[in-house]
């Protein structure tokens, strides 16, 4: 039986004990800059926050860059369910989102539900994140902001990227709320 629920997992730690982002203009578009990991995302869901659906809830776990142990209470906390990483990487930075460290769900399906959307999403690995822990049990992706530079330190993207990004997230996670049953690989135990 498929799960009834998303979980959006967003860790809200960072690398160093005190992170610098700034903004600045350039060619009319603004940007931002410093560790964005994992500041940008936090601040991406909480714009949409309030138009999730009601299967679809929101948390901000710790020690993603460590031990991942947010990520192991959040599953004692919330169970079955299929659990979407937000983070940022350094793949395809040209794109407008990546999902990346798919487990128990099938992505040629996933890729179908999210072709009409009009965001560039590029499937593909990147750096280990909670969906690694949150897959060892449960159907996961990581949902991902492509940003320039090296993802702990000299990090940027275009407020307009985040922004897609924001409205991307609101919009996958809506999709596979609604399709679950569709999109969930189902493990088969022998008796």
């Amino acid at each position: 039986m498929s799960p009834t629920k998303v979980v959006l997992s967003c860790h809200s730690d960072t690398v160093w004990d005190a992170a610098h982002i700034s903004a600045y203009k350039r060619r009319r578009r603004i940007w931002y800059y410093g560790n964005l990991d994992n500041l940008v995302t936090v601040a991406a869901v909480f714009v949409n926050l309030h138009k999730h659906p009601d299967n679809v809830k929101t948390y901000f776990t710790m020690h993603e860059e460590t031990t991942m142990g947010g990520a192991k209470s959040l599953m004692r906390r919330e169970g079955k369910a299929l659990y979407i990483a937000l983070d940022i990487t350094g793949m395809s930075p040209r794109s407008d989102v990546t999902i990346e460290h798919i487990h128990h769900i099938d992505k040629k399906k996933l890729r179908e539900l999210l072709r009409p959307l009009p965001y560039k999403i590029t499937f593909t690995d990147g750096e280990p994140d909670e969906a690694i822990t949150f897959g060892k049990k449960y159907p996961t992706f990581s949902l991902c902001l492509p940003v320039y530079g090296h993802i702990h330190g000299r990090t940027s993207t275009s407020r307009t990227k985040m922004l897609r990004y924001t409205r991307a997230v609101l919009d996958i996670a809506k999709i596979v709320s609604k399709n679950l049953q569709h999109i969930v690989i189902h493990k088969h135990h022998p008796k």
